[in-house]
């Protein structure tokens, strides 16, 4: 029995299959339609960029969306206007008129996007601002604290309001911009401020333990020396109230918290 061939995959801008679709924009608009071609790739590109987006706050957002979109538009205006003007030198009508009707389509989208940046603003800081919910999984952390060295590692938000992280702290040295990599520990007590969670109650945190796994015993001397300090007699406390810029940061004047799923 003679097989039957399989239909073709259907292709989509960004999906890895764009030359199928570059030869079909150029064989129908020519050079307009390579032009809207690229203007369609690069904002069906621009999803590419949303691992950063939970780095940054919502304005930085706002502005990184708007400066893609005026960029890439402005690319595909003069793109498309050279063509117009080089194909009515030429005499051609039909790719004048093709042209013209992409470059009405492509300032159309303009004017609706500009018309809606307002709205567009509202909607990032909304999406942006969603505090997590800490007690869903496991977290990896990144922290910085007055008084304490920079701490990165593992840590859950327990429902009884308790937390231990544990990892390594960022102990500095004497030489420019290095640092010993310090096993430990910290643990305390949290909780949300406000109804909505957009605040994080850090009530205590400590230092519970430091120890020399893994490091030589001159690092450890240089952990001990500036860890031990922090752990006894009299534990160093950290109490302070941060608030959440996005779902991935907690920032105060004194205290800072990274978060991203473990």
């Amino acid at each position: 029995m003679p097989k039957v061939p399989k239909p073709p995959a259907a292709t989509q801008l960004g999906s890895g299959n764009d030359a199928g679709l570059l030869a079909l924009f150029g064989k129908i608009g020519g050079f307009g339609g390579l032009v809207l071609f690229v203007f369609l790739s690069l904002f069906a590109r621009f999803a590419d960029l949303k691992p950063i987006f939970g780095a940054l706050t919502a304005q930085q957002t706002y502005r990184l969306l708007m400066v893609f979109m005026i960029l890439v538009f402005m690319l595909a205006v003069f793109g498309l206007v050279c063509w117009v003007y080089t194909n009515n030198q030429k005499k051609e009508s039909r790719a004048v008129k093709t042209g013209l009707l992409i470059l009405l389509a492509l300032v159309l989208f303009g004017i609706v996007a500009w018309t809606t940046k307002d709205q567009t603003v509202d909607n990032i800081a909304k999406s942006s601002s969603q505090p997590p919910d800490l007690e869903s999984h496991k977290w990896k952390v990144n922290i910085r604290a007055t008084g304490f060295p920079a701490f990165q590692g593992q840590t859950e938000f327990r429902a009884d309001e308790t937390f231990e992280a544990t990892g390594k702290f960022l102990v500095p040295t004497n030489a420019l911009n290095e640092h010993i990599d310090c096993p430990g520990s910290l643990k305390g007590s949290w909780s949300y401020e406000g109804e909505d969670h957009t605040l994080l109650n850090i009530r205590t945190m400590v230092l519970s333990s430091f120890s020399d796994a893994g490091i030589s015993k001159d690092q450890y001397q240089q952990c001990s020396t500036t860890l031990r300090p922090l752990a006894s007699p009299t534990p160093t406390i950290v109490s302070t109230t941060c608030k959440f810029l996005n779902s991935a940061t907690c920032k105060s004047n004194t205290f800072e918290m990274h978060f991203s799923p473990e």
